[in-house]
């Protein structure tokens, strides 16, 4: 009330207010505003009085993972090169050996840590809760409990570890292409998807991204990751860029992607081998094969569009052929997203943290098929394959209807499809040499 009747009398005083009546005024106000620091003051040492005090310094939960981690075989990543056990093979789809070479290339990419605490979380134990979270789709809370570690620490280790991931295998798995690099991709193309002057097929899918709630706007709580991929025969990634998009986009400009852009350099930004003899008469470019959702170009052939019009027998025979080159790309999104679980359902993660993993999925992907020991992660029958001329579906398309990767679909701007004379030409050649 004081302070209210001295503003009061400030602001309606009269003409002739006075300078004494002025440091009254202020004198007042300083009263005032010494009664409002002391009642802060006040108020906070209450604050600090009635703060609930920590039950525990550690969750006794968290404080049982040393004892944990030795009676549990799945868990036992510290002891894993003593303990001979093969117990990575069904769960994280690879032998120990393996576990333990890829614990070895990220090695030099993990943070160092110099604890010599008993219940410190080691390296292969990092590892192994990182293969878990891709592997079997599990909740991070309940990832976290099996674990013994607070859902802090496992975001920590996700980054850390799918970051190292990445720089430790990449460059192995997916090394720079030259021209002799090139050229060996369209012979096995030939060899086992026939056809010719193929340097991989082309696919993209999405995977749904949910933001956690402290990360959640007014305008934005969910996104989408591109996943566009490039196959050899194999089913391997000679190619992959991972992107955030607008979950409310009907369409990507493909030319406006990174795989796009590095395609359409006039640089030959991808070290592209130039033009060879085909059929004994022609020189056509090397190309990617891909579906009606890109545009046809000089290196991307997709299959003839009927339209209003019925076609061809030549057309047909041509569009069935690439359809079944292309089944290699396909295979390969199929094996990546059946085997790396957290691909298959929306990920309730930040943008960064959903990219990191979607990429080192990719990368463990390529790793595995190219060990000796790819049979662990790929067996026989999981991807599609050939049974006395008879294509057989591959055990992985079993799942793929509950699959989320698998079921999208990706467009593209088709709008600005170029239709340039070589791309229709090096289509035509093709399609006459298949209808001999």
């Amino acid at each position: 009330m004081a302070a209210a009747n001295v503003y009061m009398r400030y602001r309606d005083r009269p003409a002739n207010y006075s300078e004494d009546d002025d440091e009254e005024c202020e004198d007042m106000f300083d009263f005032v505003t010494l009664l409002a620091i002391t009642y802060l003051s006040k108020l906070s040492t209450r604050k600090k009085k009635t703060k609930r005090k920590k039950r525990f310094w550690i969750q006794p939960s968290l404080k049982q993972r040393p004892m944990k981690t030795q009676q549990t075989t799945t868990n036992d990543a510290p002891n894993l090169e003593s303990s001979g056990t093969n117990f990575s093979s069904e769960k994280f789809h690879m032998s120990t050996e393996t576990f333990l070479e890829i614990a070895a290339k990220i090695k030099p990419f993990m943070i160092s840590r110099k604890s010599k605490r008993p219940d410190r979380i080691t390296d292969l134990h990092r590892l192994a809760i990182t293969l878990d979270f891709l592997a079997n789709s599990i909740q991070q809370k309940h990832l976290a409990q099996n674990h013994h570690i607070s859902k802090q620490v496992l975001g920590v280790i996700l980054d850390e570890v799918c970051l190292a991931i990445i720089n430790g295998l990449k460059q192995e798995v997916t090394p720079v292409m030259n021209e002799e690099n090139w050229l060996q991709v369209a012979r096995d193309f030939n060899e086992v998807w026939n056809f010719p002057h193929c340097l991989g097929a082309i696919n993209g899918k999405y995977v749904d991204i949910e933001y956690p709630r402290n990360y959640q706007t007014v305008f934005k709580s969910a996104s989408r990751i591109l996943v566009t991929g490039v196959a050899d025969s194999h089913y391997r990634f000679i190619h992959f860029d991972v992107t955030t998009c607008d979950i409310q986009e009907n369409g990507v400009d493909f030319p406006s992607t990174s795989f796009g852009k590095r395609l359409f350099s006039t640089d030959n930004v991808l070290g592209l081998p130039g033009n060879q003899q085909y059929g004994g008469k022609y020189n056509l470019p090397f190309v990617y094969i891909a579906d009606d959702a890109y545009p046809l170009s000089t290196h991307v052939i997709k299959p003839f569009h009927s339209g209003d019009r019925e076609l061809s027998k030549e057309e047909t025979i041509f569009n069935r052929r690439l359809h079944h080159a292309k089944l290699s790309v396909d295979n390969a999104f199929g094996i990546l997203a059946s085997k790396w679980r957290c691909l298959s359902k929306r990920l309730v993660l930040k943008p960064d943290r959903a990219k990191l993993i979607v990429k080192a999925c990719c990368v463990l992907h390529n790793y595995l098929m190219t060990q000796n020991t790819y049979l662990d992660y790929c067996p026989l029958q999981f991807a599609d394959y050939n049974d006395q001329g008879n294509l057989i579906n591959g055990k992985w398309r079993s799942d793929s209807s509950s699959n989320a990767m698998l079921n999208s679909q990706v467009g593209f701007d088709t709008l600005m499809d170029p239709q340039d004379d070589s791309a229709i030409e090096t289509r035509q050649i093709l399609m006459e040499s298949f209808s001999r």
